[in-house]
């Protein structure tokens, strides 16, 4: 699937340089596609009861992590069959419909943590090719709103 947000519906999120950022949209580039991975997520859910998943990269097949402590985003090594059982840090679940498709992608343990396209919002210089992809409280605004597509 493709995910975009609505503060560029031009970008898509991929992975550069090991990192989450959004870049102009290219659907011949598979590190814009991504799999949203229910595998060995067992019965996780969110306080809600939203069942969770995995974003994993198609190309890298590396997984969006949530870093304890800070706003940043890992992108690792992902392995759904490990004895040891999923990382809940890797664990998202989408909010209610936002409207037009869009949802918040939200960490299974915190739903006040969304993925959040860094100062995407056009009073901050709005989202751009290399915007970095961020774990920021909940605020509604655009650039914390999320849709995924078919990857065509």
């Amino acid at each position: 699937m493709r995910v975009s947000s609505e503060c560029n519906q031009e970008l898509s999120l991929t992975v550069r340089d090991g990192a989450a950022v959004l870049a102009r949209t290219d659907l011949e580039d598979d590190k814009q596609a991504w799999i949203q991975s229910f595998r060995n997520t067992g019965r996780v859910t969110d306080s809600e009861g939203r069942s969770s998943f995995a974003l994993v990269n198609k190309a890298t097949r590396k997984a969006l992590r949530r870093s304890h402590g800070d706003q940043k985003l890992q992108v690792v090594g992902y392995c759904p069959d490990s004895v040891d059982g999923i990382d809940v840090a890797l664990l998202w679940t989408r909010g209610g419909d936002l409207g037009e498709g869009y949802h918040c992608i939200r960490s299974v343990s915190d739903l006040g943590y969304v993925l959040d396209a860094a100062e995407g919002m056009s009073e901050t210089g709005g989202a751009h090719d290399g915007t970095p992809i961020i774990l920021f409280q909940a605020n509604g605004g655009p650039n914390q709103k999320w849709k995924m597509t078919p990857f065509h």
